[in-house]
């Protein structure tokens, strides 16, 4: 077995770990205008997550924006606060980011394991909580979720619920590996789209981006109901198989399982467990993007190709790097 897939086996301990580990000393923000999550891949789901919870169970009272970018929306000044989540803590979108929203007078706190983002934090004393190293950003999403919603609830912003619950919420090894198993026979030859409703869409982009990363393949992301005003059109005979994360209770899940049972060739239904509060969303999330995770890298290894490496991602930011630098 590669270490790698042990990586994304052993995320009921990375939990653990992240619940326990105690944040250091933080300043909470004197007013909250509105909140920003910053971040890129692996990390910048992290802020799907957050601005999930925030749209569907805390009872915020002002927006949440997440931006994947250099720059952030011009109404991010005085009185925001900005959340960046970089893995590395190097990640050259987010440092720009962060540097802009500093100059704007704005709250920024940090979430990292280390690099160029710790250092900027701590040499103007803003909050920044550390994560354990030795992963690659997408087979830490249990630790740069934790973290952030745990430094979030100590600078004020109340996301995330209880928790120390969520450990006891993440479905069984065995359940996840059969999911797992599932995902797997269904992504056997087309482009994979995974299908989410509006409440969980940043599963279906999780599961978007294991498969282009640990699969080196095309997949595609598609959110109801916006979905069934255009994308439906595309299962009409296609070939393509379609991967639905059904939510309970929603009419709208309801419709495009009708749907899918109709006029896809090739799909899967999976039953997300009923979420009324948000350490048992966060709990599912995890539990969810680990079963695609685990099939995302088995489908690697099944091309042959290594799904720990991303040369391209690699050169993109080499690149990207150099042209700011100029």
């Amino acid at each position: 077995m590669s270490s790698f897939l042990q990586d994304y086996l052993g995320w009921g301990e990375q939990v653990r770990r992240a619940v326990e580990s105690p944040l250091e000393r933080v300043t909470r923000a004197k007013e909250v205008k509105g909140l920003a999550v910053v971040g890129m891949g692996g990390s910048g789901i992290v802020g799907d997550v957050v601005r999930s919870l925030a749209a569907n169970y805390a009872g915020l009272s002002y927006p949440v924006e997440v931006v994947k970018d250099t720059h952030l929306p011009q109404w991010v000044g005085e009185g925001w606060v900005v959340l960046a989540v970089s893995y590395s803590g190097n990640t050259v979108e987010t440092l720009a980011a962060v540097e802009e929203a500093i100059g704007r007078g704005a709250f920024v706190a940090g979430v990292s394991s280390g690099g160029a983002l710790k250092e900027v934090l701590s040499s103007k004393g803003l909050p920044w909580a550390g994560v354990e190293g030795g992963h690659a950003p997408r087979s830490a999403l249990p630790s740069l979720t934790i973290a952030s919603l745990k430094l979030l609830q100590a600078i004020g912003v109340g996301v995330g619920g209880d928790l120390s619950r969520v450990p006891s919420l993440l479905r069984r090894a065995e359940e996840v590996m059969e999911i797992a198993d599932r995902v797997l026979a269904t992504v056997s030859k087309g482009v994979p789209a995974f299908i989410a409703t509006s409440r969980w869409s940043g599963l279906a982009i999780r599961a978007k981006n294991e498969f282009n990363e640990n699969g080196k393949t095309l997949a595609a992301a598609m959110i109801a109901p916006e979905w069934g005003h255009n994308d439906v059109v595309g299962f009409e005979g296609s070939e393509f198989p379609a991967i639905f994360f059904k939510e309970p209770g929603n009419p709208v899940s309801e419709a495009v399982e009708a749907v899918l049972k109709q006029f896809s060739k090739k799909h899967l239904i999976i039953e997300l467990r009923r979420a009324e509060t948000q350490e048992e969303y966060v709990a599912e999330f995890i539990s969810i993007s680990q079963a695609v995770g685990i099939a995302s890298v088995r489908y690697g290894q099944g091309r042959r190709v290594d799904p720990r490496e991303t040369a391209s991602i690699n050169l993109y930011k080499k690149v990207l790097k150099e042209v700011i630098n100029r």
